[in-house]
C-alpha cells in the first residue's frame, strides 16, 4: 500500500453511541464512526460532521464531561494530583511566570500552581469551566484558543492536560500554541497515547469526542513539526506526557512515511481487525457464561464497556452487573445499560461469578484488588481488551 493509499484509508466502526459520561438514566445518541491517518501522521476521525457536533457541544452551557475534571470526584482529584506531581517533579522554572492552561475543565490545577509558585498571572483557557477565583492573577477566558486570542509571545508556560486529542486541527493548533509562547518558552501535555489500545484492540479508545490519536512517534513528530524541541517524552497508563521548548529556529518537518506513521507498520488496519475480533470473542464468551446461570460483573464504567455493550448487545441482559472504582458513578448508568453501577467495594461483588474488565489499562491493579476485597478467584478475572505491557500508575 502507498503512502496515497494508506491516507485516504477509511477504518469505518458503523455507528457508535457519543460518549457523555455516565448519566442519571439510560439512553443512547449513536453517530458514525470511521478513522484515517492526518498527513502529519497520526490518525484523525474521518467525518468533518462529526468533528463539527462535537465542537458545538462542547460550547454548550448543558455539556457534561465525559470524564470528571479535577474538583469533581476523589478520583478526578487522584488524576489531576498525579498530573500536578508529575509536572512539579521535572522541578520547572515557573516563578515570575505568565502561565495559559489550555482546556482545563476546572480551576483545580491552576489553584495547585498557584499555591505552589510564585506566578505572574495564571489563564484558564475553556469555554466549558464554569468556575471563578478571588485570586487576581487567575482569568478564566470562556473561548477556545485561536490565534487571535492573544498576542504573539504572551506567555512563559503553556499548559494542557487531555485537551491535544479534542482540537479539530491539531497541527494548526500547535502552531497558535508556539506562537503565543515568548522565546525559549515552555510546554507541558498530557494527552493519550492510543499505541497499546490500538494494537489491544481496545475499542474504550474511540470517542466521538477525541479527533486525533496519537502515538509516542507520531506526538514527537507532530510537536517537532510545530516548532517545539521535545526535550522530555513519556508514556504511561495510556497517556503520553510531553515536555517542550519553543525553538528560536522552527525545523523543516520532512516526509512521513505512512506504512511506520502512528507507531509501526499499518497499525491502524491491524487495530481495526483486533478491535472486531475481541468484541466478536467476548460477546459469545460472555453469552455462554449467561447462558449458563453464571453471574457476570463488569468492572470499569467507561466508554470501553459502552461502545462494547453497544456492539454486542449485551447491555439488557440479566443476570449482569456494573462496577467501578469511583464513588461518584456509584446509583448511574451507562448510556447502553439499564443496570445501575454499583461501586467496586459493594458486598454483592461476592456474588459474581465471572469478572470482565474493561478499564484494561489498569487491569493489574483491579485483578489484585478484587483477589484481596472480595474473594475472586483469580482465573474468573478476564481483561476483554487485554493487559498493558507497561505501568497502569497514574
Amino acid at each position: 500500500m502507498t503512502n496515497s493509499e494508506r491516507t485516504n484509508a477509511r477504518y469505518d466502526f458503523g455507528e457508535l453511541p457519543i460518549w457523555k459520561g455516565v448519566q442519571s438514566r439510560p439512553g443512547y445518541q449513536a453517530a458514525g464512526f470511521a478513522l484515517k491517518l492526518h498527513p502529519s501522521g497520526h490518525a484523525t476521525q474521518a467525518s468533518p460532521q462529526t468533528q463539527s457536533l462535537m465542537h458545538e457541544a462542547y460550547a454548550k452551557a448543558e455539556y457534561t464531561f465525559i470524564t470528571n475534571p479535577p474538583g469533581a470526584s476523589p478520583w478526578a482529584n487522584r488524576i489531576g494530583d498525579a498530573y500536578f506531581k508529575r509536572f512539579d517533579q521535572m522541578r520547572p522554572v515557573f516563578n515570575n511566570s505568565r502561565v495559559v492552561e489550555i482546556g482545563a475543565g476546572s480551576a483545580y490545577i491552576a489553584k495547585h500552581a498557584l499555591q505552589a509558585y510564585d506566578i505572574d498571572s495564571y489563564t484558564i483557557v475553556d469555554p466549558a469551566v464554569r468556575e471563578s477565583s478571588d485570586d487576581p492573577r487567575l482569568t478564566v477566558l470562556h473561548d477556545y484558543f485561536h490565534p487571535e486570542t492573544f498576542p504573539v509571545e504572551s506567555f512563559d508556560w503553556a499548559l494542557s492536560f487531555n485537551c491535544l486529542e479534542h482540537v479539530p486541527d491539531a497541527l494548526s493548533f500547535l502552531h497558535t500554541v508556539q506562537a503565543a509562547l515568548k522565546p525559549m518558552g515552555m510546554l507541558f501535555f498530557v494527552f493519550p497515547d492510543i499505541e497499546e489500545q490500538f494494537a489491544r484492540g481496545d475499542v474504550g479508545a474511540l470517542l466521538h469526542e477525541h479527533i486525533s490519536y496519537f502515538t509516542r512517534d507520531s506526538a514527537e513528530r507532530l510537536f517537532v513539526q510545530a516548532g517545539f524541541s521535545v526535550e522530555m517524552i513519556d508514556s504511561r497508563a495510556d497517556e503520553l506526557t510531553v515536555l517542550a521548548r519553543k525553538c528560536a529556529v522552527q525545523a523543516t518537518p520532512g516526509r512521513v512515511d505512512m506504512a511506520h506513521a502512528i507507531g509501526g507498520t499499518d497499525l491502524l488496519p491491524a487495530s481495526f481487525d483486533h478491535m472486531t475480533r475481541n468484541v466478536a470473542t467476548y460477546r459469545e464468551k460472555i453469552r455462554a457464561d449467561l447462558h449458563s446461570g453464571r453471574k457476570v460483573a463488569f468492572q470499569g464504567a467507561n466508554n470501553g464497556l459502552n461502545n462494547f455493550l453497544f456492539m454486542t448487545g449485551l447491555g439488557d441482559s440479566t443476570n449482569l452487573a456494573i462496577f467501578d472504582g469511583d464513588q461518584s458513578k456509584a446509583g448511574r448508568f451507562l448510556g447502553c445499560s439499564p443496570h445501575f453501577i454499583r461501586h467496586s467495594e459493594d458486598p454483592f461483588y461476592k456474588d459474581m461469578d465471572s469478572v470482565y474488565v474493561t478499564a484494561s489499562t489498569f487491569f493489574p491493579e483491579i485483578r489484585k484488588f478484587l483477589v484481596a476485597q472480595h474473594g475472586i478467584a483469580d482465573s474468573a478475572i478476564q481483561s476483554v481488551f487485554g493487559t498493558p505491557s507497561r505501568s497502569s500508575s497514574i
